[in-house]
Order: C-alpha cells, then sequence, then structure tokens
C-alpha cells in the first residue's frame, strides 16, 4: 500500500522530467542558446507562467462543463488534473492523450468512450472555429495589397463554411426527434450514431 502510494506520487515526477529529456533531444542547443540570449528571461517565464494556468483554467472549465454535460459528471479538481496528464501524452501523440481522457472516465464512472471522444471532438471544433474567428477579425485589418486580398478572401470563405457548418450541426441535435432525423433513422448507422452520442 506505500508502495502504491509512493509511485503514485513519484511516477508523474518522472514521467515530466523524461519528456522533458526528449523534447529537449529534439532541440538544437545551439540554438536554444542564442534564442535565450535573446529573451528576456524573467518576462519569458512570467508571461509564460501566466499564459499556461490562464489557458489551461479556461481549457478545464470547457472540459468540465461539456463533459459533465455530456459524457459523466465530473469534478473542475478531475479536470484539472487529467487535462494536464494529457498535456504530458500530447507531446508524444495527441490522439492517444484523448484516448487516455475516453479510458479514464470509462474507467472511473462508465462513460461512454463514443461519448467522452465525441466531446472532445466538439471542443476541438470549438477551437478551431475560435481561432478562425481572430484570423477573420485580423484579416480586416490588414493593408489594403492584392496578396492580403486574396488571403482576406480565403479566410473570410472558410470562415462562413466553418460557421455554417456549425449552425446545421445544432440544428441536426435540436430536431433530432424531427421527422426528418426519424426518417434517417431507419439507416443502421444513423440510429447507432445517435443512440451513442444522445
Amino acid at each position: 500500500m506505500v508502495m502504491k502510494k509512493w509511485m503514485k506520487r513519484i511516477l508523474p515526477w518522472v514521467l515530466c522530467l523524461l519528456i522533458f529529456i526528449y523534447i529537449f533531444t529534439k532541440t538544437n542547443p545551439r540554438e536554444l542558446w542564442k534564442s535565450l540570449q535573446l529573451a528576456n528571461i524573467p518576462l519569458l517565464c512570467l508571461y509564460g507562467t501566466l499564459y499556461f494556468f490562464l489557458a489551461h483554467t479556461i481549457d478545464c472549465f470547457t472540459i468540465k462543463h461539456f463533459i459533465s454535460r455530456f459524457a459523466a459528471p465530473i469534478t473542475h479538481r478531475e479536470s484539472w488534473i487529467v487535462r494536464g496528464v494529457s498535456y504530458l501524452f500530447m507531446v508524444f501523440h495527441y490522439q492517444a492523450a484523448q484516448g487516455a481522457f475516453a479510458v479514464y472516465f470509462k474507467k472511473t464512472y462508465n462513460a461512454s468512450a463514443f461519448k467522452t471522444l465525441g466531446t472532445l471532438a466538439f471542443v476541438n471544433i470549438m477551437d478551431v472555429i475560435l481561432v478562425a474567428t481572430y484570423a477573420g477579425v485580423a484579416v480586416l485589418f490588414a493593408p489594403h495589397t492584392p496578396a492580403n486580398e486574396q488571403m482576406r478572401a480565403s479566410v473570410l470563405s472558410i470562415l462562413f463554411v466553418l460557421y455554417a457548418s456549425y449552425v446545421l450541426f445544432i440544428l441536426l441535435w435540436k430536431n433530432c426527434d424531427g421527422p426528418l432525423i426519424s426518417k434517417l433513422k431507419r439507416f443502421k448507422l444513423i440510429r447507432w450514431i445517435l443512440e451513442h452520442n444522445m
């Protein structure tokens, strides 16, 4: 029992250390040193720490809200810890980190893996829409040059497609009991998707 508690406390730190070692083996030490010489180290550490905690807090709040809504009722503490661990897995493999999320909630709450992964996919799509929105606002203030005009048209077109797709998605789930969706439920794949994600 004591050994298990000790392992639970030490193993995450060992894993973090190994991940940092792995990252630094993929980095050119000379280039890293040159970059550090040009940087304001105290400000870099301050802004980096503040940014991480702000982004992590918002991410965990979002995850907690949507996982509790669609998959299992989790706490803020759980979302904070599990999301933090998933960041470490993302260094090696993004999909593996999402899979670890689903496995944890399956074992802890017997939550459907499809619902958990579907919820995470929904959050990721929201992130993409948010980033695209920022890009759409930014290109409106770009100088009027031929290159910028082409970029502006491309970004706004992508943004329109994303917003239109999101609206259609919401309308689909708002009307999942409507006559059109009821007809589509005759198809096994559509019925299976609805049954495992409602």
